[in-house]
């Protein structure tokens, strides 16, 4: 085996924030990152949301031996960054059933934020959703199960992913006391979190007390949708993710096809969609605080 197993898994959930949490984690001397943040290596290849880039390896039909290899002869604790790990059993399993697996971290986000998160991030990083489509068209065909969507199925079960209960407690089973549920609220004290995560972990916290907690994978507005799907096309099947060749691919498309202005807000249809999926979110919303103790009264108050 290339090394131990990695200790530490944001191993949920995708448009929650757990980019940025990786991030400031990896920082830390005492934790190695992986070549690429998402290796996949536990997620089914015939599932919905299994991403498999050229060259990463992937349980079962790969050794485990490749997935480690992937940190080299970093020195630390490893960390896998899979937000979609969580909602496979497969991956909660391998994850609970390793001895070197200290702490577990599921980011949640209030449920109608992160479907919003996800469809701007669609439409404008990855833009797999049309430029003039209203979050509120995108939010009715969703309900509706329009085949649209079939082909992107984060997005068509937007609504079924969002209610984490599910999945949190089929991890709490397994994990026990590993498993540590962030709320996207706590992102805003990036050093009490970064601190008490590494005291779970067993790390110097000192080392966040000078630390600068940059925000990761911000969604960035596409000039080109046309040149966004071609780049899709061309580069994500072909060039090996982590690669500085697709590091410097990714910095030249940045300047010339998209912008850090924030998407576009002025879409009406935004407020009375948010606040139709907190009604229909709240039950879930309330499972979710009963069953898990967290506070989440914020969750379902009614929005300005």
């Amino acid at each position: 085996m290339s090394g131990p197993h990695p200790a530490v898994f944001v191993a949920g959930f995708p448009k929650c924030g757990s980019t940025s949490l990786f991030d400031w984690l990896v920082a830390h001397p005492e934790l190695a990152r992986p070549s690429v943040k998402e290796p996949h290596y536990y997620i089914d290849p015939a599932m919905p949301l299994k991403r498999n880039p050229p060259g990463l390896p992937t349980a079962p039909n790969d050794p485990i031996e490749d997935y480690l290899a992937l940190w080299g002869d970093a020195p630390g604790l490893r960390v896998d960054g899979t937000p979609f790990s969580l909602y496979y059993p497969q991956a909660v399993e391998a994850i609970a059933e390793s001895t070197d697996t200290r702490c577990v971290l599921a980011v949640i986000r209030r449920p109608a934020d992160r479907i919003l998160s996800l469809f701007r991030y669609a439409q404008h990083n990855s833009a797999v959703v049309g430029a003039s489509l209203s979050f509120g068209d995108f939010v009715d065909r969703i309900r509706a199960n329009d085949p649209a969507f079939a082909h992107t199925r984060q997005l068509a079960l937007a609504f079924e992913h969002s209610d984490y209960v599910p999945y949190l407690g089929r991890a709490r089973d397994r994990l026990g006391g590993r498993l540590r549920v962030v709320r996207f609220e706590d992102l805003a004290d990036p050093l009490s979190l970064c601190q008490s995560v590494a005291d779970d972990i067993g790390i110097d916290r000192s080392f966040y007390e000078g630390y600068d907690f940059p925000i990761g994978n911000p969604t960035r507005v596409v000039r080109s949708q046309a040149i966004q799907r071609l780049r899709r096309r061309l580069v994500r099947d072909t060039i090996q993710r982590g690669s500085s060749l697709r590091r410097l691919g990714r910095h030249i498309y940045d300047v010339v096809n998209t912008t850090e202005t924030p998407p576009n807000r002025d879409d009406p249809t935004v407020p009375e969609t948010l606040r139709s999926i907190d009604e229909q979110m709240t039950p879930a919303v309330n499972r979710l605080a009963a069953d898990f103790g967290l506070d989440l009264d914020h969750w379902v108050e009614p929005r300005d």
